[in-house]
């Protein structure tokens, strides 16, 4: 059973509503809204919260704001004994309120409000797996096309997307995925690229002044490409901001109102980080470079990519060895390039093997295009039971 918090300052009234619907609804109470969000930290989820307006130190609205962040799918009720149209605008335009009651409410009225908010909770669930899982099951396809005919390029969308995850994660934000997302798709443009310029990026060919311009426009491509999927509005909106000027971002960066502007930091940083390491600086020096571009990069994101992994390879206990193309699997990490035998690049360094890429190096090996041994990191053996 879904539960639901109500939150208000008079322990009476938590009795009361105990007493009158805890048969019918899994009910947790907190006494005031510092109470409240430590119990939202150290808990599962709650489909629903029901908070009092007029509360001290911390009222409705401040308290279902600042819940929104660290529970951003829950549905938020206000109850209220002040009547005051004001204060019913300010609970739904800021707090994003789902419904607003005034007490005392007769049991029958709260117990069809939190019925239809529980619904509301199904249906806000429901679209986050529809996006979670469908549409990041449609981005990984692309990122298998990416990884066909843009080698290089795929590899610099898996370090980005490492780099943006370790930011993330760091940082506390909410919602992983949409960043992540962000980051998948982000060079998606390069599919649409001339095959020339394509040929030169891969094979790391100096560009002019002209194809440098042809490239650096590939986030304008990859938005306006993804703004037509449904629900990916806001992840064109991220890539779309990419090369904007940056610097400081909201005071919190969790702010769901915010996401936009957050993400395309997080991508700008991640991007220019990934450019300091691959053009050969350590971490600690391409920091340093991207500090002194202040204030193109907000300080609390640089913060969070101290300690950020450089080593390609993922985890230390994978065994490196040669192997020969039957003997690839998915999981296996490419230790060095992958060329044709007329030296175009298949597979650049650092990628994790997926079926589809196995399958097309096995296809290029049995028409000879291909030499063997293959130089892989493999996953380390299961610990035995």
């Amino acid at each position: 059973m879904s539960r639901i918090l109500f939150v208000d300052d008079e322990p009476n009234v938590l009795d009361a509503f105990r007493r009158s619907i805890g048969r019918s609804f899994k009910i947790e109470t907190a006494t005031g809204g510092a109470a409240a969000l430590e119990l939202i930290d150290g808990s599962a989820p709650f489909a629903v919260i029901v908070s009092d307006m007029r509360m001290p130190q911390m009222d409705g609205i401040q308290f279902i704001c600042t819940a929104r962040q660290k529970s951003p799918d829950s549905v938020f009720l206000m109850l209220t004994g002040n009547a005051d149209q004001q204060t019913a605008v300010d609970a739904v335009n800021r707090g994003q309120v789902f419904r607003f009651l005034n007490k005392p409410v007769a049991q029958n009225a709260l117990e069809t409000t939190l019925r239809a908010a529980l619904r509301q909770h199904e249906l806000i669930t429901a679209e986050r797996q529809l996006v979670e899982k469908t549409l990041m099951g449609a981005v990984r396809v692309l990122g298998e096309v990416l990884s066909l005919s843009h080698p290089s390029v795929s590899a610099r969308c898996q370090r980005v997307r490492m780099i943006v995850g370790h930011m993330v994660q760091k940082l506390g934000l909410p919602e992983a995925w949409r960043y992540e997302l962000a980051a998948e798709l982000s060079s998606v443009g390069y599919l649409v690229l001339p095959p020339s310029l394509t040929s030169k990026c891969n094979d790391g060919t100096l560009l002019s002044d002209e194809e440098r311009k042809i490239l650096d426009s590939y986030p304008g491509i990859s938005s306006r490409l993804i703004a037509h999927v449904p629900r990916l509005e806001e992840t064109a909106q991220m890539i779309a901001a990419l090369n904007d000027s940056g610097g400081a971002l909201p005071g919190e960066l969790s702010d769901i109102n915010s996401r936009v502007t957050v993400g395309a930091g997080l991508l700008r940083a991640a991007f220019d980080l990934d450019a300091q390491l691959s053009g050969g600086h350590r971490l600690e020096a391409g920091l340093g470079l991207l500090q002194r571009r202040a204030p193109a990069h907000d300080p609390r994101l640089l913060a969070a990519l101290d300690d950020v992994s450089t080593e390609p390879y993922g985890n230390s206990a994978r065994q490196l060895r040669n192997v020969s193309c039957a003997q690839l699997r998915s999981g296996m990490i490419t230790e060095q390039e992958i060329r044709s035998s007329t030296h175009k690049l298949l597979v650049a360094v650092g990628i994790e093997l997926t079926q589809p890429l196995i399958e097309r190096l096995q296809a290029l090996h049995h028409l000879g295009q291909l030499s063997e041994p293959i130089a892989v990191f493999c996953p380390p053996a299961p610990s035995p039971g």
